[in-house]
């Protein structure tokens, strides 16, 4: 039985939630934690079919972020939104083959995240914003290959279309 595309990005999500809010806290050692749903709200929106294939995973995300994390209701939805938003648009008329490409956006994903919190808030949280874009960076190839192989069609022979054989 194959989950259509939508069903897929919403247990995604749902996961990266779950492992954020409950195995991140007790396994991860440093205080400045990745940010799995921000990651993977902009993976969705990197690529992302149409506009709204984009930003409305990525509002369902940034307003579970919002769930738990009681500060300021709907400022992660709707920053997740124009970030997804900014992303599409941004990726779609870029090489999407670079290597590079990926990172930067994250980081600025981050940056726009920390900036508009800092405005908002009037503490300057802006310092946060490089270490945790260092560490989403790092967490991005893994979670960008369990997106891909979860969301890679298969073939009849059960191979990953568009991937060389062996």
């Amino acid at each position: 039985m194959a989950f259509p595309q939508y069903q897929k990005h919403a247990i995604f999500i749902l996961l990266a939630a779950l492992v954020q809010t409950t195995v991140l806290p007790q396994l991860w050692f440093l205080r400045i934690k990745p940010d799995l749903l921000l990651i993977l709200a902009m993976l969705i929106a990197m690529n992302a079919k149409s506009l709204a294939g984009g930003i409305i995973p990525a509002l369902c995300a940034g307003l579970l972020k919002d769930f738990f994390g009681l500060h300021f209701f709907g400022f992660n939805g709707l920053l997740m939104a124009l970030s997804a938003s900014c992303v599409y648009g941004i990726f779609h008329f870029l090489n999407k083959e670079s290597k590079g490409i990926k990172f930067f956006i994250i980081i600025f994903a981050s940056l726009m995240n920390y900036i508009a919190l800092t405005i908002i808030s009037r503490k300057p949280y802006i310092f946060l914003c490089f270490p945790e874009a260092a560490i989403n960076c790092l967490f991005l190839p893994f979670l960008e290959s369990v997106y891909n192989f979860f969301t890679t069609p298969l073939s009849r022979e059960g191979r990953a279309i568009g991937y060389a054989h062996k």
